[in-house]
């Protein structure tokens, strides 16, 4: 019995399958860290396009507004018209009282209800208004008037007109006029002791 014989491979083929066989088994296989990633996009600005800033910076600016404003509603307009106008007001019950802020000499011992209006500054500016019962000491002279109150008292109580006033007491360095209920002075003054009319013999 014949076996069917396969047809011999020409030696030529052989030989070129081994040399792709060899080239095959040399090649590396491809490795993750070879294939190059693609550059990762960053939001870059645009030139002459406006920056945008947090928000924060103004709510801290406007909450701290807001407590200044409420530190002022808590301590009134005194220090506003301290630190702006110069000026420092206070309200004391007696002289007594009045004394431990600043001594007027002039002021009588049963001095009450006492509004004292003077400059934070560094002078001796002040206008002081005051109930009483009691007269002006007696070195205090009347002359002709020629001041008039450097500081405006704005307040609810009597005033007298001062610049319809003719004559006004004066007290060392006060002017000093009568109230319906007490009396009311001001300090500088250009009046002058000698400026009273001397006692007819």
């Amino acid at each position: 019995m014949l076996l069917a014989m396969e047809p011999a491979e020409p030696a030529g083929r052989r030989e070129r399958m081994r040399a792709l066989r060899s080239v095959v088994d040399m090649t590396p296989a491809p490795s993750s860290h070879s294939v190059p990633k693609p550059p990762r996009s960053r939001a870059r600005s645009v030139a002459g396009a406006p920056r945008i800033r947090s928000p924060r910076p103004l709510r801290l600016a406007v909450v701290g507004g807001l407590a200044l404003v409420v530190g002022l509603g808590a301590t009134g307009c005194s220090v506003v018209d301290e630190v702006l106008h110069g000026e420092r007001a206070g309200s004391y019950d007696d002289a007594a009282a009045l004394a431990e802020q600043r001594y007027i000499a002039w002021i009588p011992s049963d001095a009450s209800a006492i509004d004292l209006l003077e400059s934070s500054r560094a002078d001796d500016t002040a206008t002081v208004l005051l109930d009483s019962d009691e007269p002006l000491p007696a070195d205090c002279v009347v002359v002709p008037r020629r001041s008039g109150p450097t500081m405006t008292m704005t307040t609810e109580r009597e005033l007298p007109e001062t610049y319809k006033t003719d004559e006004v007491s004066l007290c060392g360095d006060w002017a000093v006029l009568p109230t319906g209920s007490g009396w009311y002075g001001w300090t500088p003054v250009t009046e002058k002791a000698s400026d009273a009319e001397a006692p007819a013999p």
